[in-house]
């Protein structure tokens, strides 16, 4: 433990109380920088679009049923890979 960093409560209260403050500052920067990026024009898709599915193939509007969104996940796959990594396998089982 390095000594130089005991303070007095007093001391302690005044440094944290400032930490906080810059973490709120911190929160409130992301907040707004998350708004801003909600806010960000969408593309008009024209094209068609077909994707293989179980099914056989669809087309992009196909893959929505009906939903607002929609939430692809590319999982980064080298030829010789079974099976997807394990983060890119926990993604996506807790998408939903």
């Amino acid at each position: 433990m390095n000594r130089q960093n005991i303070v007095s409560r007093e001391q302690w209260n005044a440094t944290h109380k400032a930490f906080l403050e810059k973490e709120k500052a911190l929160t409130r920067a992301h907040d707004e920088l998350a708004a801003q990026r909600r806010r960000l024009p969408w593309e008009l898709v024209t094209d068609t679009y077909v994707f293989k599915s179980p099914t056989g193939s669809v087309t992009l509007a196909d893959l929505f049923e009906g939903r607002s969104q929609l939430i692809l996940y590319h999982h980064m796959l080298k030829p010789a890979d079974t099976q997807p990594c394990a983060g890119c396998g926990m993604v996506s089982d807790n998408i939903g």
